[in-house]
């Protein structure tokens, strides 16, 4: 489903007090503005009224975003400072002395302190 605009939204509020708070009726006449095929059905208007009635706006509401601790500056400057003395530690044990989980410990290496990891190969001489 595609998002309406907010004008669009609003034309929707509009239509449906000026045809007697009637879900039909404001969607007959929708789609004698905007065509058959791209106006709402009437449970979009419907979903819309309930929104417009508890919240006073069409607008979408502004999510908030998951505050993620595991990779803060201070996990970040301790992973740096155990690179620094131990880096030759695997992955798993630095992740139980830091004490954060070992994926976490993998994202602060790759994307903030831009390690990879690599095997070391061991080759014979050629003679």
């Amino acid at each position: 489903m595609e998002r309406y605009t907010n004008e669009q939204r609003i034309l929707i509020v509009k239509l449906f007090y000026q045809n007697g708070e009637s879900f039909a009726a404001t969607v007959r006449k929708l789609r004698s503005i905007w065509g058959h095929n791209n106006a709402p059905k009437e449970s979009t208007v419907k979903r819309l009224m309930d929104k417009f009635a508890e919240t006073g706006s069409v607008s979408d509401v502004k999510t908030t975003t998951r505050h993620r601790p595991g990779r803060s500056t201070e996990n970040v400057a301790a992973v740096r400072d155990d690179v620094a003395q131990t880096p030759s530690t695997s992955i798993r044990h630095r992740a139980q002395q830091i004490g954060v989980s070992k994926s976490t410990l993998q994202r602060i290496l790759t994307k903030d302190l831009h390690l990879h990891a690599y095997k070391v190969q061991l080759r014979t001489e050629a003679s």
